[in-house]
């Protein structure tokens, strides 16, 4: 299959505007696109580690920075003493457990192995941010013209460009 005929996968909030807005785009540009609602139909462990592939910060990038609370019912459920687990990690960075909380989005997820990762982001695919873009090995993470263009088949993009001239 041609590059530029593959469908893009964008992965949605329930109500999420910016993922409203990226399929509005991506239609009016004659892009095919398959809607993935991930609160209804969830995302599995594959697309999430490509997902997690095609990020340059990582956990930073996908995870939405509210989702403490998310952790620590994972945390029990697993039957993982999570107080335990920060004081541990606090020890071995000389961070009190509230600035570790406070900056969780770069120590707070340092204490899931990766497995346990992805196994929370399968079970709470509500701490993703939305929307997520997935063509080939291409991903996107949130609506950005300028970005989501870069799935638009050049030909489409000159005719844009002498459109704009």
């Amino acid at each position: 299959m041609n590059k530029q005929n593959e469908v893009v996968t964008v992965y949605t909030g329930i109500s999420c505007g910016s993922s409203r807005k990226v399929i509005s785009y991506l239609e009016s540009l004659g892009i095919p696109c398959k809607k993935v609602c991930i609160k209804n139909e969830g995302i599995d462990r594959a697309h999430l580690i490509e997902f997690l592939r095609g990020t340059e910060n990582g956990t930073v990038d996908i995870i939405k920075s509210t989702v403490l609370k998310d952790v620590k019912k994972f945390f029990k459920k697993e039957k993982i003493d999570y107080d335990l687990v920060l004081k541990q990690f606090s020890a071995t960075t000389n961070e009190s457990d509230e600035d570790i909380e406070e900056d969780y989005q770069e120590t707070v997820f340092d204490l899931f192995t990766l497995n346990e990762l992805i196994d929370f982001l399968a079970e709470t695919p509500s701490a993703l941010k939305t929307p997520l873009l997935i063509r080939g090995d291409r991903t996107i993470i949130g609506f950005s013209e300028e970005k989501v263009r870069t799935f638009v088949p050049r030909e489409v993009r000159q005719q844009f460009r002498l459109q704009a001239m």
